[in-house]
């Protein structure tokens, strides 16, 4: 749940765990990077508990990044939760990965998928989240205006902002 610590760490509302209260937030963080953040678990955070990221955000996922109990051809768009939820405020991104699955086809995380690697799409995200942290983290306003270059909702790489 690397996805949803750091988004609560951006001022996310999630539910605390047993011996903490508060808010989970921090206030060093200037922007977050989610890749496949969970979608609402009753648990772990409710939809509106997206809401009150107070930090610039790029979500993650992609098309084959299914997300369990919930079927059908658009069972991944749970993962973008945080990017719906809130007002739109232009520092929410969402980026969308055509064919990815959770674990970009054993080339992160859980090397024994049986692939095939999705190696071209980790590179498109790593790109992404790159300019993304130097616009937002670092302050570079020659990385935003590419990054935001790069919006469109159609093709292999959806970037989408809010």
């Amino acid at each position: 749940y690397g996805g949803l610590v750091a988004l609560a760490m951006g001022g996310a509302e999630a539910v605390p765990p047993p011996g903490l209260s508060g808010s989970l937030a921090d206030n060093k963080v200037r922007a977050v990077i989610a890749f496949s953040p969970p979608a609402p678990i009753p648990s772990l955070i409710a939809e509106q508990g997206y809401a009150t990221v107070n930090v610039p955000a790029l979500i993650q996922t992609g098309t084959a990044d299914l997300v369990p109990g919930m079927t059908g051809p658009e069972g991944w768009s749970g993962h973008l939760a945080p990017f719906r939820a809130g007002t739109p405020a232009g520092h929410r991104y969402a980026l969308v990965l055509e064919g990815v699955d959770h674990y970009f086809g054993g080339a992160i995380c859980r090397y024994d998928r049986p692939g095939p690697k999705q190696t071209e799409r980790l590179g498109d995200a790593n790109r992404i989240a790159g300019l993304f942290l130097a616009g937002y983290a670092g302050k570079d306003r020659k990385s935003l205006i590419q990054l935001d270059a790069l919006l469109g909702e159609h093709g292999p790489v959806r970037l989408m902002r809010r």
